[in-house]
Parts: structure tokens; sequence; C-alpha cells
């Protein structure tokens, strides 16, 4: 008889895969427990997702992508062969084979719209919280602005990564509706807090990213979104960013202006890179 519980699914994966990036979150290289729930977490939702598709085929896509992950995945796994340090070469071939596993785990699962929105607003209230956490850190501890991460650009990067599907939903937000609702209100919102969190951590490589990312989706959407949805874009980037400069005290405004130095914005990895490459060499 066939098992037909997809159902229940999009919560099943979307929670399975909330815990596993929140777990993710604190395995900083060091110590492994984090690193293993993360692991334990993502093949648990494997299991799911299959006893929950029954008898039904699981047909694997044979686009370029998912043959590129493959052929990742078995470069890795060549890897482990010629390694020195065994004990090593397995941590770094799971902690590298996590993206390509997280793909194909979406692949299998059932009913995967559902499961991408439920993943979606989760992973956003996640990104919220650490934004919120950072502002805390900064204004009333007077430390980084970096939540739960040991660097603060690995902060800025992912909240940088959210902020750009977050504005992309805004935009799609008025293309579905006519008029503005507590959905559109709620993305809107959501995009000034997460530019406000970058923007408070001052990092350079983050910030070229949101405004290059963010010039991309508003060129790409420029005539299939609505003027006013651009425009109410703009705004709230321009004022995340401006008031993240402001509660920075300025240090924002001081370190993207550094960039038209590049030599001296980028003295200490040019000379990290000379050596690595010595090395290589």
């Amino acid at each position: 008889m066939l098992v037909k519980h997809s159902s229940q699914m999009p919560w099943i994966g979307a929670v399975l895969f909330f815990l596993a990036v929140s777990s993710a979150l604190y395995y900083h290289g060091f110590v492994a427990d984090f690193f293993c729930i993360t692991q334990v977490l993502l093949l648990f939702w494997l299991l799911t997702a299959l006893w929950l598709r029954g008898r039904e085929p699981v047909s694997l896509p044979g686009t370029a992508l998912s043959l590129s992950l493959v052929a990742y995945i078995g470069w890795l796994a060549v890897t482990l062969t010629w390694g020195t340090v065994p004990n090593y070469n397995v941590i770094s071939f799971w902690w590298l084979c996590g993206m390509p596993l997280a793909f194909w785990l979406y692949t299998v699962s059932p009913e995967r719209e559902a499961l991408w929105r439920w993943a979606a607003l989760l992973i956003l209230i996640l990104a919220l919280v650490l934004s919120l956490q950072a502002g805390y850190q900064l204004v009333i501890r007077e430390l980084e602005p970096k939540s739960v991460f040991l660097d603060l650009n690995s902060h800025a990067a992912f909240i940088a990564l959210i902020a750009l599907p977050t504005a992309g939903y805004f935009l799609a937000s008025f293309i579905a509706r006519a008029k503005r609702d507590n959905m559109t209100l709620m993305f809107g919102g959501a995009v000034f807090v997460l530019v406000f969190a970058v923007a408070l951590t001052a990092g350079r490589g983050a910030m070229v990213v949101l405004v290059t990312g963010m010039a991309i989706l508003i060129g790409v959407a420029w005539g299939r979104a609505p003027r006013r949805a651009i425009v109410t874009l703009v705004v709230l980037v321009v004022s995340g960013l401006v008031a993240g400069n402001l509660v920075a005290q300025g240090k924002t405004t001081a370190r993207m202006l550094s960039l038209i130095d590049p030599e001296a914005a980028g003295l200490t990895r040019f000379l990290i890179w000379e050596q690595a490459w010595t090395i290589i060499k």
C-alpha cells in the first residue's frame, strides 16, 4: 500500500533545515559538537523525506547544476585518498558537502514549493534575530556587531545573503498584489533591518556585495515591478545604510571610502596572498 504523508513534509523539512542552519552557525571550526548535530539533522531530513515519499519515485534532475554538484562531491571523495590527516580530511569532506547535500535534500523532498516558503520564512526570522543581537552588541555592550559568529565579516556576509532574496520577495509582493498589505510591510521592514545590520559591521566586502546585488536586482525588476515598488526599495536600502552609518559613528563611510585606494585597502590581504602563492610555487 502506498504511504502518503507528504502534506506533513513542508513543516518537517523546513524545521529540520532551520535547526541544521542554526546549529551550523555555532560551529567555528574547533569544537565538532555542533558540526555533528548539523550533519545528523541533514541526514535525518533525508531519511524523513524518503519515508514520506513512500513508493513514489524520485526524479533527479539532469541539469548542469545538479551534475556539477555530483562532480564536486566526487572530487571531494577522491581527495580523501591523499590526505595526510584522516580525521581532518573526513570533517572537511562533510563540511564542504553541506551545500550539495542540502540541494539534493531539497530535490528529493515532496512539496518543494511549500517547503521553500516555510524554510525561507524561518531563515528570515533567524537573520532578523541575529541582526538585532548584533545591534545590541554594538549599541549596548559596545562590542563588535557579529552576533554568534567569531568573525565580523562572516556575520555581515550571512546577513547580506538573506537581505538580497528578502528584497526580491518585497518586490514580488508588489507585483502579486494590487495594494500593499501586511506581507509587503513585513518584507519592507525586514529589508531595512537587514541592510542596517550589514551597515553596522562596516564590512567592505559585504557592503560591496549587498549594494551590487541590490543594483542587479533592481535592474532585473525594472519594467516588471511597479515603479513605486522599486523606489520604495531604494529608499529602504539607502535609509538602512545611512542609519547603520550613523549608529556606527561614520565608520561605515570611512571604510567604504578606503576602497578609493585599493592598494592601501587590501595591503594585509595582498601580503597573505603573496606568502600563500610562494608556498604554492
